[in-house]
């Protein structure tokens, strides 16, 4: 059988039992360290509007008994969020896979290398080669700064 004639069923049952995920995607700021041309949530430095800490919180609580059981965050920056460690380790701790898509040029930074364990999934956006990634990233460093970070 082709790719094009298997059925999505048949690809369903080749998944592991308990595969599937209940994931809550959180955008806790719009802050962010680059102002990228393809930005669909208007995201730029200096952009203060962010999540209250607690709200979510109180929602990760409440998702768990919903049998949501993946957290992931991006923004924004997620790693501009002030409230990023406390968020990470409570979803730990409510039972969450975790995982956190970024533009990496943060990561050099020991207090934002030290939140890295709390995340099963670093996720690191990657736009095409060095030439096309600057351009969309309106950065002439974008793709050296993430390229050296996620070498770490």
């Amino acid at each position: 059988m082709t790719h094009a004639q298997t059925a999505p069923t048949d690809l369903c049952e080749a998944l592991p039992p308990g595969r599937v995920s209940k994931i809550v995607q959180i955008h806790p700021t719009l802050n962010c360290n680059l102002c990228c041309k393809h930005c669909y949530s208007s995201s730029t430095p200096g952009a203060k509007q962010g999540l209250e800490l607690d709200p979510i919180l109180r929602f990760l609580e409440q998702a768990v008994p919903l049998g949501y059981n993946v957290v992931s965050l991006s923004g924004g920056e997620p790693f501009l969020y002030p409230h990023l460690r406390a968020l990470a380790e409570t979803a730990k701790q409510l039972g969450y896979y975790t995982s956190v898509t970024t533009n990496a040029m943060l990561l050099p930074a020991v207090s934002k290398r030290a939140i890295l364990p709390l995340f099963d999934l670093v996720a690191v956006s990657i736009d095409g080669r060095e030439a096309e990634h600057n351009d969309m990233r309106n950065n002439p460093n974008a793709f050296t700064k993430c390229s050296k970070a996620s070498r770490r």
